[in-house]
């Protein structure tokens, strides 16, 4: 499979792992949480579940998923899984801060589709997506290196 092939892949295999993970860790979230909401007795707690589902969902579960697999893997878990990895453009590791950098812009790619799409377009003509061009990074098969 050609790098370009697998750039595109590897966030299909990111987004079916955030969320079948959490389908599993949502129960779980959504109980450890109603005890704080039972502090709070005025607090109408109608329509409380589907809230704290839309908040996990979009908001706390991609976020932690991405910085943990930034700071642990230092690639997200769809690149690790095709075989690619991301470098500086003198062809180092990343660090820790550079890596979170990097996916708290590939976040914002996300929530402003139209950045998204850029990179997209970029990456399938062969071009560096808009989080590598401002992080100075490039993704490479880790054969290459």
């Amino acid at each position: 499979m050609k790098t370009i092939t697998k750039r595109i892949v590897a966030p299909l295999v990111d987004f079916v792992i955030l969320f079948t993970t959490l389908k599993f860790l949502h129960p779980i979230i959504v109980e450890l949480s109603l005890p704080i909401l039972n502090l709070f007795p005025d607090f109408p707690i109608l329509g409380m579940r589907e809230f704290l589902f839309f908040i996990t969902v979009f908001l706390l579960w991609p976020i932690l998923f991405a910085f943990t697999f930034s700071a642990i893997l230092r690639n997200s878990p769809g690149k690790y899984i095709l075989g690619l990895k991301v470098y500086t453009n003198v062809q180092d590791s990343l660090s820790i801060a550079k890596s979170t950098k990097r996916e708290f812009i590939r976040i914002l790619e996300v929530i402003t589709i139209g950045v998204g799409l850029m990179s997209l377009y970029n990456i399938l003509n062969g071009k560096k997506s808009f989080s590598d061009m401002l992080c100075n990074t490039d993704v490479l098969e880790k054969s290459m290196i």
